[in-house]
């Protein structure tokens, strides 16, 4: 039996290290086009891809070569009326993590669990295997194969400060006027912050001044500048996951922005 997976993202990545831990006597080959760079977007998980990624590569906390912090749950700023904090958290047994999706995918490229190939593919239809996992991202030209999912938010600005709270092991969800941010404390001693809004109600203009003033950034030794990170983004799902042999997966099946990053949680499940 073989199986293709198509795509180094998390999709692709998680995709294909599940498969080939429980499938060890399948031929797995993942291919992926090495000019399409990594998604810059920082990334979460819940708690199963950590235990997924200790039992193939033996990572752990110490040596630590994904660059990743602990996650032990999400605390929601500013929702409700009554609590200014709401705390969701995991098991007292159990660690989540915030990770930088480049490291983390070289290192599972590297892992030797599977075939890695470097070549652009078209159409996936065409390749030889018994199943084929369609992980090449949300680069998608026709949009009429896909639902669009309602979602008030569609734009993001990216940042990353000067500073860290080492006391911060949870992502921090901060309601915000213009819709809300996630706070996510890095190795490096930075903050990295994805401020989401809807470009239709706030301006490009209106949600940097409001990014800096609401977060204290000049506090923190960061300035947005003239060249904002600033990117927009489309919430859908495809109308058919699944192609004959071809099974769409990651952004290439759906993106809906998620509030618990529930996005790698829900590969390895469609994977499974």
């Amino acid at each position: 039996m073989k199986i293709i997976v198509l795509g180094r993202g998390n999709a692709g990545c998680f995709t294909a290290l599940h498969l080939s831990y429980h499938l060890p006597n399948y031929n797995i080959e993942l291919i992926y086009d090495p000019d399409v760079p990594p998604e810059k977007v920082g990334q979460a998980s819940l708690i199963e891809a950590p235990a997924l990624l200790w039992l193939t590569l033996g990572l752990n906390w110490y040596e630590n070569v994904i660059n990743a912090t602990p996650k032990l749950g999400i605390l929601y700023e500013n929702w409700g009326k009554k609590n200014k904090y709401i705390f969701n958290p995991f098991v007292l047994n159990a660690t989540a993590m915030h990770y930088d999706p480049k490291k983390l995918q070289e290192v599972i490229l590297k892992s030797g669990y599977f075939k890695v190939k470097k070549k652009s593919i078209n159409d996936p239809h065409k390749l030889k295997a018994d199943y084929i996992f369609d992980c090449r991202g949300k680069r998608i030209n026709d949009y009429s194969e896909y639902n669009i999912l309602d979602n008030p938010l569609n734009s993001v600005i990216l940042g990353q400060s000067n500073t860290s709270d080492p006391k911060q092991l949870w992502t921090r969800a901060v309601a915000t006027p213009d819709g809300w941010t996630f706070v996510i404390p890095n190795t490096t001693n930075t903050t990295s912050y994805g401020y989401l809004y809807n470009d239709k109600f706030t301006s490009l203009e209106q949600a940097t001044s409001n990014f800096q003033k609401l977060f204290k950034l000049a506090k923190q030794n960061y300035y947005l500048g003239d060249k904002v990170n600033n990117f927009k983004f489309k919430n859908y799902v495809a109308k058919e996951p699944i192609q004959d042999n071809v099974i769409l997966s990651g952004n290439r099946l759906f993106f809906l922005e998620p509030l618990e990053s529930t996005a790698v949680q829900s590969y390895i499940q469609w994977a499974r």
